[in-house]
């Protein structure tokens, strides 16, 4: 069966646009909103702008932050069990590709319609049904996994596992540069 990647979707490429995210949101009709980062891009401010602007719109917002070195399938299990307690109907990934990529992977496991576990995805188009609606927002440069219908995720000391579908591309992603500027560039040296 062939796979056919269609990175369809908004993409904006705007300095400053991350700051509109509850804007980007609208069209989803936003209730609750989980950011998937990691403690990096936190501790340096770059999701302040963000938030506030998520908060400014009365949107019940949830930070997971645990996001760190190589893709595990616990920091999966543990992001998607956050956004299934706050109940989150827009899931945001906000940082380098392994935030990317856990942020697809939540999008589609949190989605009322999802009856899969995260290990029946693993393969080429197994993820079947819908997923909650998906903004991308990258800080670093070169991998692109902000537009690709791939997350991969280590499943033991000497295994890597690869979700590949269609339902993991977003319906938004945010170029936004000043986050691969200036304190950013730090981040984008270690990450991308």
């Amino acid at each position: 069966m062939p796979f056919i990647s269609d990175t369809s979707g908004i993409t904006i490429d705007e300095p400053g646009a991350a700051a509109r995210l509850a804007e980007l949101c609208q069209p989803f009709k936003p209730l609750s909103v989980l950011l998937v980062t990691d403690k990096s891009v936190r501790d340096q401010g770059l999701l302040d702008e963000a938030k506030l602007s998520l908060k400014a719109a009365k949107l019940t917002v949830t930070i997971f932050d645990r996001v760190d070195g190589e893709l595990q399938e616990s920091v999966v299990l543990s992001a998607f069990n956050l956004a299934h307690q706050a109940n989150a109907n827009v899931i945001v990934g906000f940082g380098d590709s392994n935030s990317m990529d856990v942020a697809k992977l939540v999008a589609l496991l949190a989605s009322p319609r999802c009856e899969q576990k995260l290990t029946d995805l693993y393969g080429v188009n197994k993820a079947g049904g819908h997923r909650l609606p998906l903004i991308q927002i990258p800080t670093t440069t070169g991998d692109d996994s902000e537009i690709t219908a791939t997350a991969v995720v280590t499943t033991s000391d000497k295994t890597k596992s690869t979700v590949v579908s269609p339902l993991l591309l977003p319906d938004v992603t945010v170029i936004d540069s000043s986050l691969t500027t200036g304190e950013a560039l730090q981040i984008e040296a270690v990450g991308g």
